[in-house]
C-alpha cells in the first residue's frame, strides 16, 4: 500500500502500470479531495513510465455538485490530476449513473476531450486495462 488514511487507499500493483485509488465511506469530495492528491502527485511524479489510474468510488457517496466541482478539480486549473503526463487513462469504478454520465461529459473541449471508462468492479477495471496495448 502506497498511502492509506480513514476515507483513502492508495495502491501502486506491483510490476504492473496500474494504481487503484479507493475513497472510502466518509470521504468528503469538497473536504478531503485536495489532501487526497498530494499522496497521489508524490507516486506519479515517482513513476518512469505511465500508469493506468483506477479509481474506485463505490463506497463514497457523491452528489451532482461534487460531480461538477470533482470534474473541474481533476481536468482543469493549476494542477489537475487526471492529466498528469504519468497518467496513461483514468478509469473509474462506480456503479453511479451520474457517475457514468459525468465520465461521458469529460469527453467535452471544456474538460480536455479526457475518454474515461466506467465500470462496476474493480476486477472488470482491471480486466480492462490489463488488455490494453503495451505503450
Amino acid at each position: 500500500m502506497f498511502f492509506e488514511s480513514e476515507k483513502i487507499k492508495i495502491d501502486k500493483l506491483p510490476d504492473e502500470p496500474v494504481v487503484v485509488v479507493t475513497l472510502l465511506k466518509g470521504y468528503d469530495y469538497g473536504d478531503d479531495m485536495i489532501e487526497s492528491n498530494k499522496p497521489s502527485f508524490t507516486l506519479l511524479d515517482s513513476q518512469d513510465k505511465p500508469v493506468f489510474w483506477i479509481l474506485d468510488m463505490r463506497q463514497a457517496r457523491i452528489g451532482f455538485g461534487e460531480v461538477v466541482a470533482s470534474a473541474n478539480m481533476m481536468t482543469r486549473g493549476e494542477e489537475p490530476l487526471w492529466k498528469h503526463p504519468m497518467i496513461r487513462e483514468t478509469v473509474i469504478v462506480s456503479d453511479a449513473q451520474m457517475v457514468k454520465l459525468a465520465a461521458k461529459g469529460l469527453s467535452s473541449d471544456v474538460f480536455g476531450n479526457l475518454s474515461i471508462k466506467v465500470f462496476g468492479t474493480v476486477e472488470e477495471a482491471l480486466d480492462y486495462v490489463r488488455s490494453a496495448p503495451a505503450a
